[in-house]
């Protein structure tokens, strides 16, 4: 929601009085020696004072609302009508609600007064070139930017047909005095390369970023969040080492099976084995018994014969 939305039904100069003190009694969070009316960027500060005395027309551009930055911009001797920004809608202060603005005629003891926000951000990404082509009628020739949301004011002033104009990209990579993403610092620097716009680079190229005596702390919930990170850290790595050790388990239970499963087939064979033995030895015993009859019946046999004919012989001589 926007920041006017609270504050609706104060005059623009109420409302500009309330954004200045705010920024000039505040820390800014995060950081130690700098109220938010404060926390600008000192190089491009210097910029600004560079194009000046260049014969530059500077102008401010923001997706916030315009009473916000002309209250925020003023100290650095910005001309309200060189701020572009997302409007809240003035209405005069004895018109109701009800009747349109073109059936009301203000009177001269009446003051403007800040409306209802809309109900869109005008003059973000695409808002922002729309909304210079609207005000100044002119594309620019230099841009500044540092957010997704500049990539379009970036490119107006890049494709500038009547001037070689110029886009350039503030990188916010710098970890150590602001609170820079080596992540977002990536893909945005691939999305200047792409485009062809000039990269500059907080770390690298800034000797200064809020001025001396600024000191980087830390954001609120900073610790609990790192806190968070350590403890799901910690959750994943005992995760990690109970399915190592389930895997383990199940290496070593299957390995059990496999010498188990292996045992058994060699006991198998062994009992095999040891049966054809037995059956074959028993086999020999009977061939050998089934031999030994067989010696034993033919010398009885041949005894008997003999016997016989001894006996038939005694008979003959006793016959004779």
């Amino acid at each position: 929601m926007l920041v006017a939305s609270a504050f609706a039904g104060m005059t623009p100069q109420e409302f500009r009085e309330y954004v200045v003190n705010f920024a000039d009694t505040v820390d800014a969070v995060g950081f130690e020696g700098m109220t938010y009316g404060e926390s600008f960027y000192k190089p491009m500060l210097e910029v600004i004072d560079d194009l000046r005395a260049n014969d530059f027309d500077v102008w401010m551009v923001s997706a916030c609302e315009r009473e916000v930055v002309r209250a925020l911009v003023e100290r650095y001797d910005i001309p309200f009508d060189h701020c572009i920004a997302t409007d809240v809608p003035y209405v005069a202060s004895a018109k109701d609600e009800d009747t349109a603005s073109d059936d009301y005629n203000m009177g001269q003891d009446e003051v403007m007064l800040l409306g209802a926000p809309l109900d869109e951000v005008e003059c973000g990404k695409s808002g922002k070139p729309a909304a210079i082509a609207r005000e100044i009628g002119k594309r620019p020739v230099l841009a500044f930017g540092n957010s997704s949301g500049d990539f379009s004011m970036l490119n107006y002033a890049e494709g500038n047909p009547d001037h070689p104009g110029m886009g350039f990209f503030v990188v916010c990579d710098d970890t150590v005095r602001e609170y820079g993403s080596d992540e977002k610092a990536a893909d945005f620097y691939e999305t200047v390369e792409k485009e062809g716009w000039t990269g500059i680079s907080m770390a690298n190229d800034w000797k200064t970023i809020y001025g001396e005596g600024v000191t980087k702390t830390e954001l609120p919930g900073a610790a609990e969040e790192a806190a968070e990170e350590e403890a799901e850290a910690v959750e994943e790595a005992v995760a990690a080492e109970e399915a190592e050790a389930v895997e383990e388990t199940e290496a070593v239970e299957e390995t059990a099976d496999a010498q188990e499963a292996a045992e058994a087939a060699e006991t198998a064979d062994a009992a095999e084995t040891g049966e054809a033995d037995e059956t074959a030895e028993a086999a020999g015993t009977e061939e050998a018994a089934d031999e030994e009859i067989l010696e034993i019946d033919e010398e009885e046999l041949v005894n008997a014969i003999v016997g016989l004919i001894n006996a038939i012989g005694e008979n003959f001589r006793d016959a004779a």
